[in-house]
């Protein structure tokens, strides 16, 4: 009696293995285009929570103004000076403490401060960035280090009250050494379209901000 050969001829095990691999190669296709949807949506969240971040952020520094006496450069706020976008820039003193990276002394007071300068991969929009020293010297308003907080913003507002009047500018030593009642804060900055947002669009936040008195 003849006996019936077992296995599998070479043939079949590599149209097995083709099949295998054509499988496969599908799965790992659908989970890398959900990982990679997911993290774009996750990216977009984040984007779009950005506007309340900032204004939290500006909101918390500008809370903390410290005035060491009323001769000194320390707080000032200047307007861009251009009608079609507003780039403006605002410098102070905070009790906010810093310490030097250099020499790892800390200190109770840093100098900071927002501005915008021109995103050189995206025309028309700019790099919002939040500068920071480390406590103070006789030029607060200048020198420290930039750290980047958007990279696709359109414009930066700040407009400055004494309780009676709104401003553009404010220059604390030209106030007889005083800081200005509150101050209004206007942010807008780009999303990108993806996951979430299909078109890209401009989303815009304002604030004013009570200026403690000096202590």
């Amino acid at each position: 009696m003849r006996s019936r050969r077992a296995g599998f001829t070479l043939l079949e095990v590599l149209l097995a293995t083709a099949i295998l691999a054509m499988i496969l190669g599908v799965l790992y296709s659908v989970l890398i285009t959900t990982l990679r949807s997911g993290r774009m949506v996750e990216e977009e969240l984040a984007t779009a929570n950005l506007g309340p971040t900032v204004m939290n952020l500006i909101a918390q520094d500008l809370r903390s103004v410290y005035l060491p006496d009323r001769g000194g450069k320390w707080f000032q706020g200047r307007d861009s000076g251009f009608a079609s976008s507003e780039l403006d820039r605002i410098d102070f003193v905070a009790s906010i403490d810093g310490t030097d990276p250099e020499t790892t002394l800390q200190y109770p007071y840093s100098e900071l401060g927002y501005q915008m300068l021109p995103n050189d991969e995206e025309a028309g929009l700019y790099i919002l960035y939040r500068r920071r020293s480390p406590g103070f010297d006789d030029e607060p308003l200048k020198g420290g280090s930039l750290e980047e907080l958007y990279d696709r913003a359109v414009s930066l507002n700040f407009e400055y009250t004494d309780g009676k009047e709104w401003v553009r500018e404010w220059k604390s030593w030209e106030k007889q050494g005083t800081l200005p009642r509150a101050v209004k804060v206007a942010f807008v900055y780009r999303m990108k379209a993806g996951a979430v947002e299909e078109v890209e669009r401009d989303e815009e936040y304002t604030s004013s901000i009570v200026v403690p008195l000096p202590r």
